[in-house]
């Protein structure tokens, strides 16, 4: 959303009611007020090279002096954009001695809106009013002076009134003759190195600057599922097709058949019989099957009803993470004065979406809602947050079908049984979920369920426009751009490169069901202690590692260490063993894992104190199988790059090629794990982009933040 951190001091504030463009201005009383933009910036070191410095300025009180601009490191190097005594100045001084002094005499007149552009280009400077280049009274021309380098705080606005679209430019003179001045606000382009374009919300001490690089910008709608209106369906209505002359919906829109609400499955509410609108003429809705439905039925129309209008400036909230796990927030603006927009505020329960450029990113159900009073204007702010129908529209699958009706237990049993036996890649289930009664009774304890076993099975799951169960595998696709320095594509920036073990344990467990005596199998265990090992036991997570339970867990086969055995050389004639696998020394009571296969007979593995041969070795084939595909998914590197972009082309899981060499960032693959998005005003939205360091080969969707995995294994 914003470039530039900006410092706020004294009594600094937004003010709608007094604006040029956009929702507010800045508004400052000259005593004390004004904003800082943090120094050592080489933004705002011009050298010899052209620069323009251009605002609006409405004055409070014209006899005051007003200090625009003031950049400085001692008192002998200084640039001060200022009126004083009715005179405008542009004045430069390094060393002490002035490299450049300008200024013109005129007034100014209190309440009133004046556009200034300072312009360097060249050898020659320019001073404008209103769009008209002044007469300058030249104390010291600034020729070919080189200006001052500065490492300290950049200070704009100690003046008394109004300042709106403050604009500082590096590399250009944006005019060198007279110019209609602006009729609109500001866009930033490459030589925007600060924009401010003071709007927010009334008393709002929050400045932000938009001097980032924005390269397009993109349509953005937000919509509300309304309640519209009770039809009788018409002659030919079908189970699928409805007859309405003038029903006003589009696909994507809802319909509930009230008349046949008590037809569905497990039917107890008003609202059962709901069903997206799959495509519309203007009298025709075509809609999945509704048992029994015919002419003459009562059909409830809903359609998704646009609110942007209403939806303040700033205020759009999206985040998206690998998971679906998604979140949505804004901020609308009500007058209590008449009745406009009231039919359209939002309630808790509504269904919500967020499309750009007419796609849809986001459909979720509103969940929390607050008001605020603001006086004296009388308006009233309602700030919105809704969580996500775990859907993103990008995502197509289907191949297994559930129908409605069945039990969340016999779904889950089926699924865990699809997923982890069968190695099926993508399916569908039907839940028989709507509108009415999505959240509360049909998907929670399922979701639980869905949840835990994406988590230990690298899958995802999501609800699809038609509130159907999708669950898919290795989702991961290729992103359009690639962040390469000096690349083709530019638009993105602030880049930050993260390494940290925060997230990461010291090690797995894999505990297996029963064998015939009801005893526990010993559990698979990576590089503890037995007291780290009970620890983990008991805490089930946290430091001592991460606990997995899977009654899959019980095929072992012993063997009897041969002849040649040691510490680190395991003789098992005709062994199964391969690179990686875990075995236990039941003699020794000691875990090892296979470092090389030797040959058929022998293998090298980790140091087990006190092996020889004869020892009885216990190789676990599925719980092998099990940890080397936890951590194969789970495991990744603890590196990530987070950066912005105005570019709407990221989405979470997709795989990005980086290659950064000033950050020592050689070619290489990262997953995208979550992207936020924030309007930046005026049609512009600002992505922050999060991706983590993958092994070429291991693209698993699985976020680094969740796991609880050994970092310090030793494969």
């Amino acid at each position: 959303m914003a470039g530039k951190t900006i410092i706020v001091y004294g009594n600094s504030q937004l003010s709608t009611s007094v604006k040029k463009f956009g929702t507010a201005s800045g508004l400052f009383d000259g005593t004390g007020d004004f904003l800082g933009v943090a120094g050592d910036n080489a933004d705002f070191n011009f050298a010899t090279g052209d620069f323009s410095v251009d605002f609006w300025f409405r004055p409070t009180d014209s006899t005051k002096t007003q200090y625009f601009y003031t950049h400085h490191d001692t008192d002998d190097d200084n640039v001060v954009i200022a009126y004083n005594s009715g005179k405008i100045y542009f004045i430069v001084t390094v060393n002490g001695i002035y490299t450049a002094y300008y200024f013109n005499s005129h007034s100014l007149t209190n309440d009133t809106w004046y556009h200034y552009e300072f312009t360097r280009s060249g050898t020659n400077f320019y001073i404008f009013k209103d769009g008209v280049s002044l007469a300058l009274t030249v104390i010291q021309a600034i020729g070919s002076s080189s200006m001052p380098t500065f490492g300290r705080t950049l200070l704009i606005g100690y003046v008394w009134g109004y300042i709106d679209e403050f604009r500082v430019s590096k590399g250009i003179a944006r005019h060198t003759s007279d110019f209609a001045v602006p009729s609109s606000a500001y866009t930033s382009d490459s030589y925007t190195k600060l924009l401010l374009h003071m709007d927010g919300t009334d008393g709002s001490t929050s400045f932000v600057s938009h001097d980032l690089i924005q390269y397009d910008t993109h349509t953005c709608n937000i919509e509300l599922l309304q309640y519209q209106d009770v039809k009788v369906s018409e002659a030919g209505t079908t189970t699928t097709i409805i007859n309405i002359t003038g029903h006003g919906l589009v696909t994507d829109d809802f319909i509930v058949n009230t008349t046949r609400c008590n037809t569905e499955p497990n039917a107890s509410a008003e609202l059962r019989a709901c069903r997206r609108v799959k495509s519309a003429t203007a009298n025709t809705i075509t809609v999945d099957a509704i048992t029994g439905q015919v002419t003459n039925d009562d059909i409830r129309l809903y359609k998704f009803v646009d609110i942007s209008q209403y939806v303040m400036l700033n205020s759009i909230k999206l985040s998206m993470v690998a998971e679906c796990e998604d979140s949505f927030a804004f901020t609308m603006k009500s007058s209590t004065s008449n009745g406009s927009g009231i039919t359209l505020l939002p309630e808790v329960g509504q269904y919500v979406r967020i499309k750009f450029d007419g796609y849809a990113w986001f459909t979720g159900i509103i969940n929390n809602i607050s008001y605020q009073m603001n006086n004296p204007d009388s308006n009233v702010v309602i700030n919105i947050t809704a969580m996500p129908v775990k859907y993103r529209v990008n995502k197509i699958f289907g191949v297994i079908n559930y129908p409605a009706g069945k039990s969340t237990s016999t779904i889950a049993t089926e699924i865990a049984t699809t997923l982890l036996s069968e190695g099926v890649e993508a399916g569908t289930i039907e839940t028989g979920i709507n509108i009415g009664e999505a959240w509360a009774n049909d998907c929670i304890s399922l979701g639980e369920v869905m949840n835990e076993i994406s988590e230990q099975n690298s899958f995802q799951w999501f609800i699809d426009k038609d509130f159907k169960l999708q669950f898919y595998r290795d989702a991961n696709t290729v992103s359009s751009r690639e962040i390469v320095e000096g690349g083709e594509f530019k638009d993105f920036r602030d880049i930050v490169i993260s390494n940290t073990l925060d997230g990461y344990s010291n090690a797995v467990y894999f505990i297996g069901g029963n064998d015939v005596y009801e005893n526990p199998v010993y559990a698979i265990r990576v590089n503890v202690d037995e007291f780290d090992y009970m620890q983990a036991l008991i805490a089930g997570s946290g430091i001592y590692g991460e606990v997995i339970r899977n009654s899959n867990v019980t095929s072992c086969t012993a063997y009897n260490a041969g002849v040649g055995t040691s510490n680190t050389n395991l003789s098992v004639a005709g062994h199964p063993f391969t690179l990686n696998d875990h075995f236990y020394n039941k003699t020794r009571d000691l875990y090892g894992y296979v470092k090389a296969v030797v040959d058929a007979n022998n293998i090298t593995c980790t140091d087990v104190a006190g092996q020889v041969s004869g020892d009885v070795i216990v190789f676990y084939s599925v719980a092998n199988n099990m940890n080397k595909e936890s951590l194969r998914q789970k495991a990744i590197s603890p590196k990530s790059i987070k950066f912005h972009s105005f570019d709407m082309t990221f989405f979470p899981q997709q795989r990005l090629r980086i290659e950064l060499p000033t950050l020592n960032i050689a070619s290489s693959y990262w997953c995208v794990e979550s992207v936020e998005v924030s309007d930046a005003g005026r049609g512009y939205f600002n992505q922050i982009v999060t991706a983590v360091l993958r092994d070429v080969n291991d693209f698993s969707t699985q976020r680094r933040k969740n796991q609880a995995i050994d970092y310090f294994r030793q494969f």
